[in-house]
């Protein structure tokens, strides 16, 4: 799996602790509820909570897989959303780009949390093409279930339209970067389609 789509599925997982439990430390979470919401594997879960506790972000409360935010994990993500366009210790920001064509090249400017905009022409062929790239190796991946593939799909036809009307949702790439996590065969396909998205 890519490193960055890593780091992505990380915060990911360490902020939906911070956003479901308030940020409070006193909030206990069952770590295999929270991946499985979040459409990720036993494995993936346990790589991620082995990770986040090594980190001292997280800490385990108890048996049975059951943990808690530490008051590192609960800086971190604050920082993260206190400052979106700055890395924190150990992720990279999590903004979310606004990209306008200025005729010369591309204007970027930090965004609001819930679209992209890509108005650039390259911009946008260039993530329809990835987007159909992705398509292709998912039809061409005998291993993938058809209702994932089938879900895969929808999900990126949704984002060619999107990006074709210059508006690309957070909630989709969202979505289809949960999905590249548990494909293997379209995850580091999905971790370029998502730079397209946020620096072209």
């Amino acid at each position: 799996m890519d490193i960055q789509h890593k780091k992505t599925i990380r915060f990911k997982f360490l902020d939906k602790l911070y956003q479901d439990g308030g940020g409070s430390l006193n909030a206990v979470y069952d770590m295999h509820e929270v991946g499985e919401e979040l459409g990720l594997d036993y494995s993936a879960i346990t790589d991620i909570v082995d990770y986040l506790s090594g980190e001292g972000l997280i800490k385990p409360y108890g048996m049975g897989g059951t943990i808690c935010l530490t008051h590192s994990g609960v800086k971190e993500v604050e920082q993260a959303h206190a400052h979106p366009e700055q890395s924190t210790t150990h992720f990279s920001p999590v903004n979310y780009i606004h990209i306008n064509s200025s005729g010369d090249g591309n204007v970027i400017n930090t965004g609001d949390h819930n679209v992209f905009t890509v108005s650039n022409y390259t911009s946008t062929s260039k993530v329809v093409e990835k987007a159909n790239e992705i398509i292709n190796a998912l039809n061409a991946d005998p291993l993938v279930e058809q209702a994932a593939r089938r879900e895969a799909i929808d999900l990126l036809e949704k984002l060619i339209a999107e990006s074709e009307k210059g508006k690309t949702s957070k909630s989709t790439m969202d979505q289809i970067l949960t999905i590249g996590s548990n494909i293997s065969s379209i995850g580091s396909l999905v971790i370029s389609l998502f730079q397209l998205v946020c620096a072209n």
